[in-house]
């Protein structure tokens, strides 16, 4: 027996979805704009924290800092998590995974 796909309604969470996607697609440069937008905002509300990553980054790339393993699992694909801006190069290394976990388990802790 075939089965029919149900037609999607407009307050149809898949639908919206569907039409998002559609409308970036055809307007990247719409996108873009509002993109640069959203990059200026985040950059001007979290100074310390992209001050802190910029400062970390260019460790790393001196090799003032070695990035190390994720402290949990070992993994070699790590981030720096900080833990306090105002001390940039105190980082723990987390993979992607186990640095989501940190900031899940922050967020549930206040």
């Amino acid at each position: 027996m075939h089965t029919r796909s149900r037609k999607p309604k407009k307050n149809d969470q898949e639908y919206n979805a569907f039409n998002l996607r559609r409308y970036r697609k055809n307007n990247p440069e719409k996108q873009k704009a509002i993109r640069r937008k959203n990059d200026k905002l985040y950059k001007e509300r979290h100074k310390d924290k992209v001050r802190a990553g910029i400062i970390l980054r260019r460790a790393t790339a001196k090799g003032t800092i070695i990035r190390q393993p994720c402290r949990v699992c070992g993994n070699v694909n790590s981030h720096g998590h900080h833990k306090d801006y105002s001390k940039p190069l105190n980082v723990d290394w987390l993979c992607d995974k186990h640095h989501k976990e940190e900031h899940r388990n922050n967020i549930e802790k206040h």
